[in-house]
């Protein structure tokens, strides 16, 4: 069953419409090596370099505490068993095979969890385009005041308005039933998360905004399409 937006009337249309990062972190519930991982996978799938680079900030940040506490460590106990390389040279050689393979090695499990998460990423990456859209309402409303819309223009406006509220509650269900399904001591056989849905795609067809030509139409149909691939995506959960 779809929530509807509460108390519209009683707020700015425009008041906590963009999902924010404390809301993403306490509804996916996502571990760090789950947060890497999909930063692994955007930079790899999606070529995003500012990705790549948190993944490889963080690996180099892994790898540094690492070689400090483990290393000492090593040296000890090979000293301990005379097994200190005669050199300093075939000594690096040792420890940099080391690093290598266990980077190798962990961004291999990284990438497979990362696929393993797939469809939420595929969420989070429409919950960034939806926080783009209301941005380009809150820019549209800076521009042009909605005071001074009239007519149709003001018409188009609302129903944009309306149409975010409705994709920010299908967004919110979305990523909770992903989660629900994700872990498995929370599924549940019996329900079906495309249903979440379909009542909102029929609302958001029943709007019209994509037969204007103005500003607001083209803020439309890319909010439909955020619902046609949550719908998608929900359809991929479905045990049906």
């Amino acid at each position: 069953m779809i929530v509807q937006p509460q108390n519209q009337m009683m707020r700015s249309p425009l008041d906590n419409l963009t999902i924010t990062p404390a809301e993403l972190d306490q509804i996916a519930a996502l571990s760090f090596r789950d947060e890497l991982a999909i930063a692994l996978y955007q930079a790899i799938a999606y070529k995003s370099l500012k990705s790549l680079f948190s993944v490889l900030m963080t690996e180099c940040l892994l790898m540094s505490a690492s070689l400090i506490l483990v290393v000492p460590i090593n040296l000890i106990v090979l000293h301990r068993f005379q097994a200190i390389p005669p050199t300093l040279i075939q000594g690096a050689v040792y420890v940099g095979a080391a690093i290598l393979v266990t980077i190798v090695w962990g961004n291999v499990m990284l990438w497979k969890r990362g696929q393993h998460l797939k469809i939420l990423i595929q969420l989070l990456a429409q919950v960034q385009q939806f926080n783009r859209l209301v941005h380009g309402v809150q820019w549209l409303d800076q521009w042009q005041p909605p005071a001074e819309l009239s007519g149709d223009r003001a018409s188009h406006r609302e129903e944009a308005i309306t149409a975010l509220w409705l994709t920010r509650d299908n967004l919110i269900q979305a990523l909770n039933a992903e989660q629900i399904y994700r872990v498995p001591s929370h599924w549940m056989a019996h329900s079906d998360p495309t249903t979440l849905l379909e009542n909102s795609l029929t609302t958001l067809m029943k709007l019209g905004l994509h037969s204007s030509v103005d500003e607001y139409s083209h803020l439309f149909n890319e909010i439909l399409q955020i619902n046609v691939i949550l719908h998608r995506e929900m359809a991929k959960l479905s045990p049906f």
